[in-house]
């Protein structure tokens, strides 16, 4: 049964990333499945997100390959980083999804992950969310706020500026 839901959600997210033709682009949310999906552990950035009109899916809804990244990097033990650097391939190399990494203060596999994705990320835009007791909504809704305006000014085309020193 758990296989078959695992399965479900990798389709309807295949869907929502078929979907992106349609669509400006969407915030892929990389988190582990205790703190992503939950609603008050996340501070609700799902749905912060969706107010601001943005499409959020789920790492555990993506296509992931983990084999790949075995392969290309086996210094990587974990086998949750896997899942976490598959899903950061995979959004690196799609020109229409964004990531969100939600992780958590002082969690110590996240700390040496987050290298692996920043290495693989590379010049794509992304945010890095660390949560713990003290974070604040206000904050949370700043910095998403933020992203997101930097990522639709991206999909603008670019204006051309010229300096004139006089």
């Amino acid at each position: 049964a758990l296989d078959d839901f695992r399965a479900n959600m990798v389709r309807e997210g295949e869907k929502a990333l078929a979907d992106l033709a349609n669509d400006d682009f969407a915030i892929a949310i990389i988190s582990r499945p205790y703190n992503g999906p939950d609603r008050g552990i996340n501070l609700d950035i799902p749905q912060k997100l969706n107010s601001l009109g943005v499409k959020v899916i789920p790492m555990d809804m993506l296509p992931l390959n983990t084999t790949e990244v075995q392969t290309e990097l086996p210094n990587m033990f974990w086998w949750f980083g896997h899942r976490v650097l598959s899903a950061t391939k995979l959004i690196r190399n799609h020109p229409k999804l964004f990531p969100i990494y939600i992780n958590n203060f002082a969690c110590g596999p996240d700390s040496f992950a987050l290298q692996y994705f920043l290495h693989l990320m590379g010049n794509k835009p992304n945010m890095i969310l660390e949560i713990d007791e003290h974070s604040a909504d206000a904050g949370i809704m700043t910095r998403a706020e933020a992203f997101v305006d930097s990522i639709r000014y991206l999909q603008k085309p670019q204006y051309s500026y010229t300096y004139n020193e006089q």
